[in-house]
């Protein structure tokens, strides 16, 4: 058990444990309505004087930072588990929608010192929020604005310039990583707080000259609609996650850290940002584990110019996995709920990581996390508790990348490069969790998995879902937490990964996830999913109009990140609900519109009435 009171940083043994500090305030932004408007741009984050001299708010503590327990073991002779398929069904299931923002639209974001400037950036990386009549949608490098009815209120914003940083290229620069040398934001997240009815959206961001240099900082940038209209002003905050004992921040590595798909989430109390670091050391930059960082939602929402909100800062690195070779705890996603209550914050999790933070390839651990005394955030002495629970479930697991098979077709940038490249494979990923919904005491979650056809068959694995209910409480004796249901969710023949949940208030809802295989092009699809699990159908709310043909999958482009002959497809989906009790969901696929030379994917927004 991990707490949190008083101020500073404090030990545990060598390690940093847990402690408070400030966000900054950058200033105030808006989405860009008008092509002429050049918008706010060029303030890059203050840097106080560098140190590794302690801060006051780095002041130690003796309290103890948890309670040492041994965590179960995965279960011995785990194997790939078998699963019956889910037909796809030919109708939309009631669902409708519009298409979000492309590649080709976000590469052309941008005005003033901003044009030009959108580096190539694959993939889309979906976010989505949803209240008050307007959906929020972000991809990887732009941010726009819909009413309900698809209608754009905004242009697609480059994120650099909403967010007022450097532009990601300066002119004359080849527009990729790591060649562009400019601020490098990326791994968007938006949420929608029902409380005080205010948008928040989140991004990583490397500093200029990008994470080709080894000392680059990294932030947590934060934005919040200054009213329940986000079309309006915009308030800006930065948090230095760089964690090296510089600049007020933890001292995990002796090198900068940084890193990517942080989490977004928040309950009546707070908002809360989870992350996983890495030492910025190649070519195998180590883990540091996972970082929460929780603010009071009120000081927060309510900052003015001159206030430095307040965090709460946990590391979970000192919490033992009792697993020698995987030490840490990853990707702690927060609970979402659509009547968020207050008291505790739950997170989900899947097994630990390794020291590179790679899980492994078969697992059935999964970890709930509980955060209590969330109602001190606002107050003058914050004094909050990480309590976790490892229980298990049925087997998970799939390599850190899989490459996902896709119906062949139309490749005119592979054609361009002289065909001397396979048809790429899109990159699925390892069983981490992207996103939590809470309803009623329980948390639902799903993570991709490797499967095998329900008769084993040789060559039948396929890349599909495993999904989780569990019930989770705090009680007189502490968090109290069991699996009630766990299943997973295949296509014969064809692949479904990167999944999203999201459950209204009357416990009925979604699950999103990208569908594609020999048969289907990739594909934005979703289920419907009730406190039980998986309900009918698999259907198709935006069917491929071709096959992935982007650059990172060629050979001619290196130093993505991905075997040669993947492509990044991305790391999530998003799916949220609406007041109405409809479920929202956001998701890549490859839509029938213009495309850049670059790259042909894109997103589609689709709304879910359901009985709330």
């Amino acid at each position: 058990m991990m707490q949190v009171a008083g101020s500073g940083f404090a030990r545990d043994g060598d390690a940093f444990a847990r402690g408070h500090g400030r966000a900054e305030f950058l200033g105030r932004t808006r989405l860009l309505k008008d092509v002429t408007d050049e918008g706010e741009h060029g303030l890059a984050p203050r840097r106080p004087e560098d140190s590794r001299e302690k801060t006051a708010e780095q002041v130690e503590s003796t309290k103890k930072v948890y309670r040492r327990s041994t965590a179960p073991q995965p279960r011995e002779g785990l194997s790939v588990p078998a699963a019956p398929d889910t037909p796809v069904s030919a109708t939309l299931g009631g669902a409708a929608g519009f298409d979000g923002i492309s590649f080709h639209e976000q590469y052309e974001a941008g005005t003033g010192r901003y044009a030009g400037s959108q580096i190539r950036w694959e993939p889309p990386d979906p976010a989505l929020a949803v209240g008050n009549g307007y959906v929020v949608h972000s991809v990887n490098c732009a941010l726009t604005v819909y009413d309900t009815a698809g209608r754009p209120l905004t242009l697609p914003t480059a994120l650099n310039q909403f967010y007022r940083q450097l532009p990601a290229s300066r002119p004359g620069e080849e527009r990729a990583w790591p060649h562009a040398s400019g601020d490098m934001l990326a791994d968007p997240k938006c949420y929608f707080d029902p409380v005080g009815e205010r948008f928040l959206h989140s991004v990583l961001k490397i500093e200029s000259p990008g994470p080709a240099s080894r000392s680059a900082r990294c932030y947590i940038l934060l934005a919040v609609s200054a009213t329940a209209d986000p079309t309006g002003e915009w308030k800006l905050f930065s948090v230095d996650i760089t964690s090296d004992g510089r600049h007020g921040t933890p001292p995990l590595a002796e090198n900068a850290c940084y890193s990517f798909h942080p989490l977004l989430g928040g309950n009546r109390d707070g908002i809360f940002l989870s992350l996983n670091l890495f030492e910025n050391i190649e070519p195998a930059p180590p883990c540091k584990g996972a970082q929460l960082y929780a603010f009071g939602r009120r000081s927060l929402l309510e900052a003015e110019e001159g206030d430095a909100p307040r965090y709460a800062y946990l590391n979970t690195a000192t919490v033992p996995t009792g697993d020698p070779d995987f030490p840490f705890w990853g990707w702690l996603q927060p609970a979402q709920s659509a009547r968020p209550r207050g008291g505790r914050q739950f997170f989900l999790c899947a097994g630990p990581l390794n020291e590179k933070g790679i899980p492994r390839p078969l697992d059935n651990r999964l970890v709930v996390w509980s955060l209590t005394g969330t109602e001190t955030l606002d107050g003058p002495e914050p004094r909050v508790t990480l309590d976790h629970r490892v229980l298990h479930t049925g087997p998970m697991g799939a390599p850190f990348i899989y490459g996902v098979t896709q119906k062949e077709g139309p490749t005119p940038l592979r054609d361009e490069l002289g065909d001397g490249d396979p048809v790429q494979k899109l990159d699925g990923k390892a069983p981490w969790m992207t996103q939590v919904a809470e309803h009623d005491g329980l948390l639902f979650g799903a993570v991709n998995t490797l499967l095998a056809a329900p008769d084993r068959r040789p060559g039948g694995e396929r890349l599909g879902i495993a999904y989780v209910v569990v019930s989770a409480a705090e009680t007189s004796g502490g968090l109290e937490a069991r699996v009630l249901r766990h299943g997973y969710l295949a296509v014969e023949g064809q692949h479904v990964f990167d999944p999203a949940i999201a459950l209204n208030a009357a416990g009925r809802g979604a699950m999103t996830f990208t569908l594609s295989g020999p048969d289907h092009y990739p594909s934005a699809a979703f289920v419907r999913f009730e406190r039980d699990g998986v309900r009918g159908p698999v259907h198709i709310a935006a069917a491929g109009a071709g096959p992935e043909d982007g650059f990172t999958g060629y050979s001619a482009f290196t130093g993505n990140g991905v075997p040669p002959g993947t492509s990044r497809w991305g790391d999530y989906t998003a799916a949220v609900t609406d007041a109405d009790g409809a479920v929202w969901m956001a998701n890549s696929y490859i839509p029938d519109a213009p495309r850049s030379r670059w790259a042909n994917v894109g997103t589609h927004i689709c709304r879910l009435p359901l009985p709330g």
